[in-house]
């Protein structure tokens, strides 16, 4: 795993953080331990010490403390790929919870990563909680491209009408019409008589109608 760095050490420490990663190297995995624990008392919002531990702790079996200690890490970094090998780790552990945990955050530093998003709702669906699915299929359907993802937009489109259908939610629908005459508005002719407005107030009716 390569460190990264979100902040720069002051220079006393950064010698001190030079010694662990040379005691890392020399194979003296407790010194380079004890030398990160150190360097986290003076640095605590410094990631490297973090990313250096939990690399530590993996190699040592601990998966736990590495978990654990990578947390700190990925929160510091904010970087998406620190939360994807995070995510591996948690499956490790059992903990759908902390995967989901790993989900989100990866998604908040990349939301544009489809993919993720589509493995986030799979395992809320497998522990039937509804409304974090219905939440996450939402956040999706913002964050789709219409150019690039748009059979799985329409897949999740369906789906949630189908949902707030259940659960006779008109103001959700409504809403949720809204953002996609928003994403499909450059299909329509700024010409046409049938404006969007126009659409969305028939969309109502037969929404009204339907329930």
């Amino acid at each position: 795993m390569k460190l990264k760095r979100n902040r720069v050490l002051p220079p006393e420490i950064q010698g001190l953080m030079g010694e662990a990663n040379l005691a890392y190297a020399r194979g003296e995995t407790n010194r380079a331990i004890d030398i990160c624990l150190e360097v986290v008392k003076y640095a605590p919002s410094a990631s490297e010490p973090y990313q250096l531990l939990s690399l530590l702790y993996s190699e040592m079996g601990q998966n736990d403390k590495a978990l654990k200690v990578g947390l700190i890490s990925a929160q510091l970094n904010k970087d998406p790929d620190e939360w994807i090998e995070l995510i591996h780790q948690a499956v490790i552990e059992g903990d759908v919870e902390v995967v989901l945990f790993c989900y989100t955050n990866a998604i908040q530093c990349d939301p544009q990563n489809i993919s993720l998003q589509i493995e986030r709702i799979k395992i809320l669906e497998e522990k039937s909680d509804d409304k974090r699915v219905l939440n996450a299929k939402l956040m999706l359907l913002r964050c789709c491209s219409i150019e690039k993802d748009l059979d799985v937009y329409n897949k999740y489109f369906d789906e949630v009408m189908d949902q707030l259908d259940k659960e006779n939610d008109r103001a959700k629908k409504i809403f949720l019409l809204k953002t996609d005459m928003r994403k499909f508005q450059n299909l329509f002719s700024t010409k046409s008589n049938f404006s969007i407005d126009k659409l969305l107030l028939v969309l109502y009716f037969k929404i009204s109608n339907k329930n």
